[in-house]
């Protein structure tokens, strides 16, 4: 598929670079030009780096956090996570080798059978990310089973 994809840029008159990260510390650039001769991909090492995923996480019926999985590529895996004092709110945090990551929360249940499993959209690290999550239908229109971001919660700590 990759070596299609290459042979579709050599083959348009463009010109055109493009960055991939590829494991926990490699990048692949990607360049196309008009000549057809021109070797299309040059691997780069790029410095190691750790990332950490961090933030807070409230699920929206008040009910417990039982479980936060971080996916991250090729780092996923369970995060720590406490409760912040008298309050609803979670904090949790993971490292990873990739800057961009999903949550998947439970909210009520057990850490091995969530009541109702959330997840969020791919965000990035970097500041904080805190995310509501919504477990039954709300007058928001918001999905239940999203996490959502929600910058009021990082005030929480």
């Amino acid at each position: 598929m990759v070596g299609e994809y290459f042979n579709q840029l050599k083959s348009k008159s463009l010109k055109l670079g493009l960055c991939a990260s590829i494991g926990a510390s490699s990048l692949i650039s990607v360049s196309s030009t008009k000549d057809a001769n021109a070797t299309p991909v040059a691997a780069v090492r790029a410095a190691d780096r750790l990332f950490t995923a961090k933030g807070n996480i409230k699920c929206e019926d008040n009910a417990a956090v039982t479980g936060v999985w971080v996916e991250s590529t090729p780092t996923s895996g369970w995060a720590t996570f406490i409760k912040l004092g008298n309050t609803s709110v979670y904090e949790y945090m993971k490292s990873t080798d990739d800057p961009l990551y999903t949550v998947h929360v439970g909210c009520g249940g057990t850490p091995n059978k969530w009541l109702q499993p959330d997840y969020s959209h791919i965000v990035s690290v970097g500041h904080e990310k805190s995310f509501l999550c919504y477990t039954r239908p709300n007058p928001d229109k918001i999905p239940f089973g999203r996490c959502i971001l929600d910058p009021e919660l990082n005030a929480i700590s």
